[in-house]
């Protein structure tokens, strides 16, 4: 690729519930749709924050959302509709203005620098869980934790966005 290695392949997690704090001033719908470039909190005992460089590849799946009606709640108090389980972005790893892809944060946390690549959500999309389980299969999909996942797979999510969204 354009960064001298082959990239490694991602599957980066969104827990509704714990994005952002969990706070109801956080409005996860809203963030998920604008989700251009982000410093996405990775997993530190998984050592992602070591094997994730430049130019990687990945996805993003959002997880059941068991939000609260009250953490559902807009600025202005409106309810925000239930995120459905599945796939809603592809991503690249990108570094910061230090060079780095990866950094660990005050609060001990690592994070990961990532440029959104296809952003289905902002195109009232996404892929639904059960297709999600069918192009990851259920062990992948079940993954709790942000994790590698195989060229195969990311190239086969891929391929059924460009056919089936855009």
């Amino acid at each position: 690729n354009k960064h001298g290695r082959k990239p490694k392949y991602w599957m980066l997690i969104c827990n509704p519930t714990q994005w952002g704090n969990g706070t109801e001033q956080f409005e996860v719908n809203e963030l998920l749709k604008n989700l251009d470039q982000e410093a996405w909190k990775i997993n530190d005992r998984t050592s992602m924050e070591l094997q994730m460089k430049q130019g990687d590849l990945g996805i993003i799946k959002v997880s059941n959302d068991t939000r609260n009606e009250i953490n559902r709640m807009d600025d202005n108090g409106d309810m925000v509709p239930v995120l459905e389980a599945g796939i809603y972005a592809t991503f690249e790893v990108i570094n910061d203005e230090d060079g780095e892809p990866t950094w660990e944060a005050e609060d001990d946390n690592f994070y990961v620098n990532i440029q959104v690549t296809n952003n289905l959500f902002k195109k009232k999309k996404n892929i639904n869980k059960d297709t999600s389980i069918e192009l990851l299969g259920k062990n992948l999909y079940s993954s709790i934790p942000s994790t590698k996942i195989d060229k195969k797979v990311y190239e086969t999510v891929l391929q059924y966005i460009d056919n089936n969204i855009g």
